[in-house]
């Protein structure tokens, strides 16, 4: 289905794009539905997750190259035009629900296009779950949020998902759709971003260290995590409780509110908190 089919299948079935809650925004250009389908490199005897199957045109194009493509899509006023344009693929499935709120069935590779108020969530399931690698079109917000983060820690802004991405995965910008290669015409341009699993011996600096941490142990208080004895031996920093000064200095340079709250609850600021925090160690 060429971009030009996919506004003539819209404006035939009347859709009205939920472009706000839903941000169902089209790729109507050939040419990144093309880059989308060769940077995924799936291999024919492997299965696809796609989130957010929308009218298809991409759904399509993976199923070309997959054993298997299983799309999730919340949105069943797409039901009818699926139907129809998925017509001829015995390789596909397409699944009625929130992807947040169901099991994902096993797969290779993830391709999706979702709005940033659930990149976190998508991204945090990510990390329980093993597979080749993911690609994502999401908004120019994750690029200043989380790919700036790890070209330029420094000057770049800290956040709960700019650590959690940069803790578990390897993060590339395939490229840049633009805005007019969408339809309905969004605010901002959009990014394509490949995520593949870190190896666990990839050096983290200790900031991110401390992350993982607090990923892994979310019902545990930040003052356990940090000061207590489940600090990870290599290159971090053991608090020895016979040296009660070093607690007490970095007390005094680390927020009480913070060192009280559970993992889980912390906020995108006390993320950054927590970075500047372990820069002054550093420097």
């Amino acid at each position: 289905m060429t971009g030009l089919e996919t506004v003539d299948v819209l404006r035939e079935y009347r859709f009205r794009c939920n472009t706000s809650h839903l941000q169902q925004f089209f790729i109507v250009d050939d040419s990144i539905i093309n880059k989308l389908v060769e940077s995924a490199e799936i291999d024919a005897k492997e299965t696809v997750l796609e989130i957010g199957t929308g009218i298809g045109n991409l759904t399509c194009e993976l199923a070309k190259k997959a054993r298997k493509v299983i799309g999730v899509e919340i949105d069943k006023r797409f039901m009818p035009i699926l139907a129809e344009t998925l017509q001829g693929y015995s390789n596909i499935e397409v699944i009625y629900k929130d992807a947040l709120r169901i099991r994902w069935p096993k797969f290779n590779c993830l391709v999706a296009s979702v709005p940033f108020t659930i990149v976190e969530p998508i991204i945090y399931r990510l990390t329980k779950l093993r597979f080749r690698s993911a690609l994502l079109v999401l908004g120019d917000r994750f690029k200043q949020t989380t790919i700036e983060f790890g070209l330029n820690p420094n000057s770049s802004p800290v956040s709960k998902l700019s650590a959690l991405t940069h803790v578990y995965f390897n993060v590339e910008q395939i490229g840049t759709i633009e805005k007019d290669q969408f339809y309905p015409t969004p605010r901002t341009d959009a990014v394509i971003v490949k995520l593949t699993y870190k190896k666990r011996k990839e050096k983290l600096s200790p900031f991110l260290r401390k992350c993982r941490l607090i990923f892994s142990r979310p019902n545990s208080l930040v003052r356990h995590i940090i000061f207590g004895d489940e600090e990870n031996t290599r290159g971090g920093w053991r608090y020895d409780i016979s040296a009660p000064e070093d607690l007490d200095r970095d007390l005094d340079t680390l927020s009480e509110k913070i060192l009280n709250k559970r993992a889980d609850a912390l906020s995108n600021s006390d993320f950054a908190e927590l970075f500047k925090f372990y820069e002054r160690k550093r420097a």
